[in-house]
């Protein structure tokens, strides 16, 4: 056999080897997928996003049992711990400097700092702690590399308070997002107030975007949404409008028209040749797409 055949036969070797692997990484579930991503991890791996705030030259820990997900964490102590605060500080803020325009929210409905805790109390529940996800399954880099997963001292206290805080590589709190559960349940009472509070960022900077909450400690009480940020409101409107559009397409450019509102969003966002089009056929026919 010729060198050049040689060549050929062990790329097409290669090839199927690559395809295969390909279709039992499809087959894979999300938490098998994430059991491989903790054990391929090691703490090397976090010090790949020097923008952090946080110092991980620390040990990393894995939680990998059969049945439940797996994960890898680092502790916080000294400095980490003065961090994390700082960034829980920053989301009370945003909360108080909205107290004035959601009269429904009572005054001791505020993230308390000092109740957030960083070490192992009990074996049956959590404490605060770094999440570390630095690389995506097939290897690449993640966006958000790290996570602040918090919380207060349960189940018994009367207060309560748990959530995240999510990293991109750029590391500022600004370029975060984040979500806060508030509880509070008076004595002998088993459910209490709830109160959720999302964030995301908003060009460079950290937004409340909306809250949620029960407004009473009855048992049925329902969940309510108390505020939307302004850019919320406008995203649902652009939204409810893509729905609107999409329709339209699909009685009237059907052969144009995406397969899903989903492919409609993307071509749209990216603004395709397709998309103009498109914009540009329905233009014709006296529709404007806005």
């Amino acid at each position: 056999m010729g060198i050049i055949a040689l060549i050929r036969k062990a790329m097409s070797s290669d090839a199927v080897h690559v395809k295969k692997g390909q279709l039992e990484s499809e087959k894979l579930s999300y938490v098998e997928k994430e059991r491989i991503m903790v054990q391929r991890m090691t703490a090397k791996d976090m010090l790949l996003f020097p923008e952090l705030p946080y110092d991980l030259h620390c040990h990393l820990y894995k939680y990998d049992k059969p049945g439940a997900h797996a994960f890898a964490y680092m502790n916080l102590t000294g400095r980490n711990i003065k961090v994390a605060k700082s960034h829980l500080m920053t989301l009370e803020k945003i909360i108080e400097s909205h107290r004035h325009i959601i009269p429904s929210m009572p005054k001791d409905i505020y993230l308390n700092v000092n109740a957030v805790i960083f070490h192992q109390y009990s074996k049956n529940y959590g404490y605060t702690r770094l999440m570390c996800t630095p690389k995506t399954f097939s290897g690449k880099l993640s966006a958000r590399p790290l996570t602040l997963w918090y919380t207060s001292r349960q189940p018994a206290e009367p207060y309560m308070v748990c959530g995240q805080i999510v990293y991109s590589s750029a590391g500022y709190i600004e370029n975060a997002t984040a979500n806060i559960y508030l509880r509070i349940r008076k004595p002998m009472i088993e459910t209490g107030i709830g109160w959720w509070f999302t964030f995301v960022h908003n060009e460079n900077s950290l937004i409340l975007q909306q809250v949620k909450a029960t407004l009473n400690d009855e048992i049925d009480c329902p969940v309510t949404t108390v505020y939307k940020s302004p850019s919320l409101i406008e995203l649902e409107r652009v939204r409810a409008q893509e729905e609107v559009d999409f329709k339209w397409l699909q009685e009237n450019i059907s052969d144009k028209c995406p397969k899903s509102l989903t492919g409609y969003r993307h071509m749209k966002t990216t603004n395709s040749k397709n998309y103009q089009a498109i914009v540009a056929k329905a233009k014709e026919l006296g529709y404007k797409i806005t």
